[in-house]
């Protein structure tokens, strides 16, 4: 079976990585259409796969995603594969267009997360349509977690007998042996502490994401500064890019560089060390298809505190693996936060408990296994 795999930015080689190595190791063929980068450069090198670079455009822009969608026929009537996974909005809806082109190769949309449930005005009805037609022309749709399928059935953009979640919940699940405590990463660990002078006796908050308004960063500053002023010594670590195109007030990246309690270190190839420093992580999106940053942290032990919404809280029992708060709520977040500072025993016990969950769920292997089931179910 050839399979074709489609991500629209080099970044999400992350969320794919390991599959085509697996996919071949069962005797397919793999094809990974992505858009230029260090992240699927690194991957081509490591995983016995084809790569052909197509460079997507990342807002909706109409002549490059013409010429976009005219590549991407091009592809598919060249290569003919057996089953097709367009695994970002903008591959899903191009190849759910050309998908009239080649109408019998079976169509998978990975659905990580509703985007224009955070957009407004015209872009907000333009982005919901192409949800909608990439849902409605696809022959399957993965939601990468239960709330954000049931979320998705409710607003109407996918119908709920081609929609599935595999296991319970991610796209990709996690290397275990990867995200696990080495030499290496203590080594890294203590560089860090080094390098940015990280007191060892303060509580150890992480982020780790793009640097935007949907990820939530506005709140989780604003709540570090209410548990300073109640006394708590803390520090919040943020590892991720800054992006533009959903910005955060001027004043919040002003503090990512004077405030003494936060600690920038930018994009990392590497977080495992982010997460052997932490005794906490916040992920308090607005919108996430899942957030498979918890269950990396929880593969080290973290708890996580999490906003309530669809896919996010998949990630999180509450008061058992980690900590579920309202969204958008800084005085709920700070509470939270406070809660783990002054209870480390309670935060031990989320952590361990999260663990445990990751090792039975999450791995790559279960993740994988289920996603070539449904390859084979639609190849017959």
């Amino acid at each position: 079976m050839k399979i074709l795999i489609a991500i629209s930015d080099s970044f999400c080689a992350n969320f794919i990585k390991g599959q085509g190595k697996y996919l071949v190791d069962k005797g397919h063929e793999v094809i990974i259409v992505s858009g230029p980068g260090i992240e699927i450069d690194d991957l081509e090198l490591n995983e016995p796969v084809k790569v052909i670079r197509v460079k997507f455009s990342r807002e909706i822009s109409p002549i490059n995603d013409l010429k976009s969608l005219f590549t991407v026929i091009d592809i598919a009537k060249k290569e003919k594969p057996d089953i097709i996974n367009a695994g970002n909005p903008k591959t899903g809806f191009l190849f759910s267009l050309a998908h009239i082109f080649f109408w019998k190769i079976p169509l998978i949309f990975t659905l990580r997360g509703v985007r224009s449930d955070t957009l407004q005005g015209s872009k907000r009805v333009i982005v919901k349509f192409t949800e909608y037609v990439t849902c409605r022309f696809a022959d399957k749709v993965i939601c990468i977690s239960p709330s954000l399928k049931v979320h998705a059935e409710k607003i109407g953009i996918v119908d709920k007998k081609k929609c599935v979640v595999l296991t319970e919940g991610s796209s990709n699940g996690i290397n275990l042996s990867h995200y696990s405590l080495s030499e290496k990463i203590v080594a890294d660990r203590e560089l860090l502490i080094k390098k940015y002078n990280i007191p060892e006796d303060a509580f150890l908050i992480a982020f780790v994401g793009r640097v935007t308004k949907d990820k939530g960063i506005v709140e989780i500053i604003d709540a570090l500064n209410v548990c300073i002023k109640r006394g708590a010594n803390m520090k919040l670590i943020i590892a991720g890019p800054i992006e533009h195109q959903d910005p955060i007030p001027e004043d919040y990246y002003l503090q990512l560089e004077t405030n003494p309690n936060i600690i920038y270190v930018g994009k990392q190839l590497d977080v495992r060390p982010i997460y052997a420093l932490a005794q906490t992580l916040v992920l308090y999106s607005y919108r996430e298809g899942f957030g498979n940053v918890v269950i990396e942290a929880s593969s080290f032990g973290v708890p996580s505190i999490v906003a309530d919404i669809p896919g996010l809280k998949d990630t999180t029992i509450h008061m058992e693996t980690g900590l579920i708060v309202e969204p958008r709520n800084t005085k709920e977040l700070a509470d939270a936060i406070f809660r783990l500072y002054n209870d480390m025993n309670l935060a031990v016990k989320l952590g361990e408990n999260g663990k445990e969950r990751v090792y039975k769920f999450f791995s790559n292997e279960v993740v994988w296994s289920a996603q070539h089931k449904l390859y084979e179910e639609l190849h017959k």
